[in-house]
């Protein structure tokens, strides 16, 4: 992969053992449908299931835990990706377009104005069933579930 696409996500963390936050990130993999691999005692290989909008996918890269000043660093290394268009989704989506074209330009236009009111239906029911069900989950969203299990741990055991 070329270089220039290399992505990298970091996440300060209180003072801890990097072991704890591997674990964490190893349940937290499970818990989301990823696959890992252990990489030793600061760091693990991690494919984690994406959803970008209408994209779905995964990304892929290393995983590891350094010291930082007052505590700890989680970074996310991404060297490989892969996103899939949900086609069905887009296909709403362009006659939801299609259909609001109808609607701007249907009271200019003699012979749209009867098919105003398709229009306006299949924008609302683009919206309705396609863009109300829009989701965003990846590494942000995963390392933020990573870091809150750690922040209950943490409160629970002190």
């Amino acid at each position: 992969m070329p270089e220039h696409l290399i992505s990298e996500h970091r996440f300060e963390l209180p003072a801890t053992d990097p072991r704890t936050v591997l674990r964490l990130v190893g349940e937290a993999a499970d818990a989301w449908g990823a696959s890992w691999k252990s990489r030793g005692d600061r760091g693990l290989w991690l494919r984690l299931p994406v959803m970008a909008g209408v994209r779905h996918g995964w990304v892929a890269g290393e995983v590891e835990v350094e010291t930082a000043t007052g505590g700890s660093r989680l970074v996310y290394r991404v060297d490989d990706s892969e996103y899939h268009l949900d086609k069905a989704a887009v296909f709403t989506l362009v006659l939801a377009a299609l259909g609001a074209l109808v609607s701007i330009v249907g009271p200019f236009v003699p012979g749209l104005v009867r098919l105003m009111p398709i229009g306006i239906m299949l924008t609302i029911a683009a919206w309705l069933f396609i863009v109300g069900r829009l989701r965003n989950s990846g590494p942000e969203e995963f390392f933020a579930d990573v870091v809150d299990e750690l922040a209950e741990e943490t409160d629970g055991g002190g």
